[in-house]
């Protein structure tokens, strides 16, 4: 990977230990590769301290940008609530399900809202190529280029690399941007159930790094991710 350039989004300690603190890191950083780690707090200096080197830079992650860009869509709001709901019946609900339904809408608009989004959930759900086609439509629409257009114009990079499979906004944004732009975009996916808790992939990927067996079957069975670009390691 000499003379590239990869992208680490981080923003959780457990997403520095697992990918700084292992040889996901050392293995890039030998490489030759340009190493651009961006974090939401670089005031708190510990990350540029401990990894800046001549082929290691430490950026900022515009997270409340990300946030305040996702509050101020209720389009994306909704697509957002329909791909938490789409995958198909047999995946692990649990997660979604607890975070709270809706209360039942009183009026005609409401009513029709509802409706509309239950049938788009209905058919989706009966459907990979239409699940496909929504996060297509959903990663075109909602991008959020302005926020990070300078780190992408800046450094040019090769590969993506984000610790969520579009959990979080700032994940989802960066992925997606790096789509847009032809870039390779790879997932790390933390945690036994996070393959499907959180619904559909919310960006297009080129691959995703799982912990186990059984995740691999959640990504192939739920997600139609392909299984040659499922990659296991253990944490």
């Amino acid at each position: 990977m000499k003379d590239s350039t990869v992208f680490l989004v981080l923003e959780q300690g457990f997403e520095f230990r697992y990918i700084l603190g292992t040889d996901i890191f050392t293995t890039l950083k030998k490489s030759g590769a340009r190493i651009v780690i961006l974090i939401p707090n670089l005031e708190e200096g510990y990350i540029a301290d401990d990894y800046c080197d001549t082929n290691v830079v430490v950026e900022k992650l515009e997270i409340d940008a990300y946030n305040q860009y996702y509050a101020n869509s209720r389009l994306q709001q909704q697509f957002r609530f329909i791909a938490t709901k789409a995958l198909p019946q047999g995946a692990n609900f649990v997660h979604i399900n607890e975070k709270g339904e809706s209360a039942e809408p009183t009026s005609r608009r409401g009513r029709l809202l509802m409706f509309l989004t239950d049938f788009a959930i209905a058919i989706l759900r009966r459907s990979s190529r239409l699940r496909l086609f929504f996060q297509k439509v959903e990663s075109f629409l909602f991008v959020g280029s302005h926020i990070h257009k300078r780190l992408f114009d800046r450094y040019s990079p090769d590969m993506v690399v984000t610790a969520t499979p579009g959990h979080f906004t700032h994940d989802t944004y960066m992925l997606r941007e790096a789509r847009k732009r032809r870039i390779r975009a790879v997932s790390v996916v933390f945690g036994w159930d996070k393959a499907v808790a959180r619904g559909l992939l919310r960006a297009p990927l080129d691959g995703v790094v799982i912990w186990g067996p059984p995740m691999r079957e959640e990504m192939i069975q739920y997600q139609s991710f392909p299984a040659e670009k499922v990659f296991m390691a253990g944490p």
